[in-house]
C-alpha cells in the first residue's frame, strides 16, 4: 500500500479503483499479504482465464481481461480506512462487496 497505492492516489485521496474508474465486482479476493505481488497478479490472471474457459461469467462468455476483482488495498480508500470499515460488519466495504448481486464468489490466493 505505501509504495504503490499512496503515491498513485495522493493527489485525490481516493481509492485506486476510484482513480482509475471502478467496475462492478465479479469476484471478491482474499489473500495472504506475504506473497510477492507478481505471484498474486499471476494467480488472478490464471483464475480469470480458467473462469472464462470453463464457464460463462454472469451469463455471457467474455475475454479474461474483463473479469473484475475486489481487492481490499485497491478497492478501499486507504486515506479513509476507518470510514471504509464502517461501524459494524454490515457497514464494511468487505460485506457490501460480498453481498452484491454481481459477486460470483470468493477467490482465495495463498
Amino acid at each position: 500500500v505505501s509504495n504503490i497505492i499512496y503515491p498513485l492516489t495522493e493527489p485525490w485521496q481516493l481509492s485506486y479503483a476510484e482513480v482509475v474508474g471502478p467496475k462492478p465486482t465479479m469476484w471478491f479476493v482474499s489473500h495472504y499479504w506475504g506473497s510477492p505481488f507478481r505471484a498474486f497478479v499471476q494467480s488472478l490472471k490464471k483464475h480469470a482465464q480458467g473462469v472464462c474457459r470453463s464457464a460463462e461469467v454472469n451469463g455471457a462468455a467474455m475475454p479474461y481481461m474483463q473479469v473484475t476483482y475486489w481487492v481490499c488495498s485497491f478497492s478501499n480508500n486507504q486515506w479513509r480506512v476507518l470510514e471504509e470499515l464502517g461501524t459494524g460488519i454490515h457497514d464494511s466495504s468487505f460485506f457490501k462487496c460480498l453481498r452484491t448481486s454481481r459477486c460470483c464468489g470468493t477467490v482465495l490466493v495463498l
